[in-house]
């Protein structure tokens, strides 16, 4: 079967592709971004679904993306990254992004969205308020409706569409990152693997949708999301084959499958019990501290709330202004906002949790300080702080990997702490033009990253988890749960919340979950290769296949 790989492109940073992720997970990068081979960097999330909202992604892609959602990236859910091309290889899966997780999935920026207080317009409102304002079962938007069929009845076709077809449904931002010719031909492509396709399920949310649809190559996900203002156009499609668990033998089966993926492998299953504390299940190559990719940002959200707990005067509405110093690289959408666009702390949060947003990680780093992040460690139990000390930003991160010379890496690797720190001041004022990078395809400079076990990062669930009272309903577990990572069966789990984290050559998919009978559990996977890219599909379909087995485990 011939597959096609897709293109990092997105909306208004067109041709940046990933190195830290996230889709997202397979996700994404989401955008979400996965594995990326096509493009110079960026740091998202990896998952397997598009970050659905459910208000981090409580529960499959029955709920929708944010329109602001990207994924990368990744974000790992989750686009992987090659030039668009069609291979024939019975092996690959399909995995097309028209684009790739881009930026922007959904809702385009509305010059005539309200304003905040009268001034700054407010990042959220054109993006956010149609699917934020939506209840999930409400009637669907006509328009919306009609792109989601013409998507379908077009795979369906034995033609490609004509570039007229095109511009009258895609955004210009779109057909500016993949002209109509190249789209044409994806959609030729995907239809020749995927038809006949046909329709199973769909939860729509405002003006963002994830579409079910059964075809010979197995189930497809179709994300689309389109413009607030109209007559309504696609922002962003992504369409994503899922396959089925790996049938294996157990844990030994599953760590078996991930092998083979990348040189260091690891794997933790967990209980959490009620006071914070992990107590391992299984555990393989436990003791290794690898690189995480952006599943760093899970102590940048617990040390925002500690933030929150020890200053009165802050809350989650406290609103913070968007700074054109603190702009990073995707994954992520708020580096497109004008400098002075405010937003809450549950926004920028949410958008590093969910899209793994640099720009919005970046920013809260500012407000909680370096050093607050680097000493929420010790609250986690982090095996070995000082191996993230300096605390980078994504963008010191970009810097590190894309800006300067080896010769100047490795000055930043003999030096001492107060050393670095100097350094990456210095580094301040290096640029970080996207669209002068070259394609990223090998690993880089993989000792330079955020590291943990996956025991550490299990504390650092369990510790989110035991300051919200392990409720849902909490503000960090539903910012945690905005993005799941994978699609859970809500008849065995009640809960899922997640982080994933990728560039070429690191995954790590870590996992909070609460199953149905009230028992939480902790799941935990990474991969390092310093020498080449990891299969990101095949680690997410492994991973997949521990959650029937977690869900079965019995005993204290």
């Amino acid at each position: 079967m011939a597959s096609l790989r897709s293109v990092v492109l997105r909306i208004a940073c067109a041709c940046v592709a990933t190195l830290l992720a996230c889709t997202d997970g397979a996700s994404d990068d989401r955008a979400a971004n996965r594995g990326d081979t096509d493009a110079a960097l960026r740091l998202a999330d990896a998952s397997t679904t598009s970050p659905p909202r459910v208000t981090e992604d409580a529960a499959a892609p029955d709920k929708p993306a944010k329109p602001e959602a990207e994924p990368t990236g990744s974000d790992a859910a989750s686009a992987q990254s090659d030039a668009a091309t069609d291979e024939d290889d019975d092996d690959e899966p399909v995995d097309a992004a028209i684009p790739s997780r881009p930026t922007d999935p959904g809702t385009v920026p509305d010059s005539t969205s309200p304003a905040d207080d009268g001034g700054t317009p407010d990042a959220g409102d054109a993006q956010d308020a149609s699917l934020d304002a939506a209840e999930p079962d409400a009637p669907i938007d006509p328009e919306l409706a009609a792109l989601i069929a013409w998507v379908i009845e077009t795979l369906n076709e034995d033609r490609p569409p004509t570039t007229a077809e095109l511009t009258a449904r895609f955004t210009p931002e779109f057909l500016a990152d993949i002209p109509p010719a190249e789209l044409a031909a994806t959609f030729d492509s995907l239809g020749d693997t995927l038809r006949p396709l046909t329709e199973t399920a769909r939860t729509v949310r405002g003006l963002a949708g994830v579409i079910e649809l059964a075809s010979p190559a197995g189930k497809i996900l179709l994300e689309i999301g389109v413009t607030s203002t109209t007559p309504r156009k696609i922002g962003y499609l992504y369409v994503q084959e899922t396959p089925p668990p790996l049938d294996t033998d157990g844990y030994d089966g599953v760590i078996a499958a991930l092998q083979p993926l990348a040189a260091r492998t690891q794997l933790l299953v967990a209980r959490v019990s009620a006071d914070g504390q992990c107590r391992p299940i299984v555990e393989h190559a436990p003791g290794e501290r690898l690189a995480i990719g952006s599943a760093f940002k899970l102590w940048v959200l617990l040390a925002v709330g500690q933030k929150l707990d020890d200053d009165p005067s802050a809350s989650w509405t406290t609103r913070l202004p968007i700074r054109d110093e603190l702009k990073s690289l995707p994954s992520g959408v708020l580096q497109n906002q004008p400098a002075g666009t405010l937003l809450t702390l549950d926004e920028y949060a949410s958008k590093m949790i969910e899209i793994s947003d640099n720009t919005a990680t970046d920013h809260l780093i500012e407000y909680v300080g370096r050093t607050a992040v680097e000493a929420i460690q010790s609250v986690t139990h982090h095996s070995n702080p000082d191996a993230n000390i300096p605390w980078l930003t994504t963008r010191e991160l970009f810097r590190l990997k894309l800006a300067i010379s080896e010769a100047e890496r490795d000055a930043y690797r003999a030096a001492s702490v107060p050393e670095r720190r100097a350094l990456l001041e210095q580094y301040r004022t290096l640029p970080l033009d996207p669209t002068s990078l070259g394609p990223v395809t090998e690993p880089i400079a993989l000792d330079l990253e955020w590291f943990a076990t996956p025991l550490d990062l299990c504390n650092v669930l369990a510790t989110l988890g035991a300051r919200a009272s392990f409720s849902p309903t909490s503000q960090s577990l539903q910012i945690l749960g905005l993005n799941p990572g994978a699609n859970f069966d809500s008849v065995r789990w009640n809960y899922a919340g997640y982080k994933g984290g990728s560039e070429v050559g690191v995954l790590n998919l870590s996992w909070l979950l609460q199953r149905a009978d009230g028992e939480w559990f902790s799941v935990i996977v990474t991969l390092n290769d310093p020498e080449r890219a990891i299969d990101e599909r095949a680690a997410f379909n492994a991973a997949a296949s521990l959650f029937a087995l977690v869900a079965a485990e019995s005993g204290p």
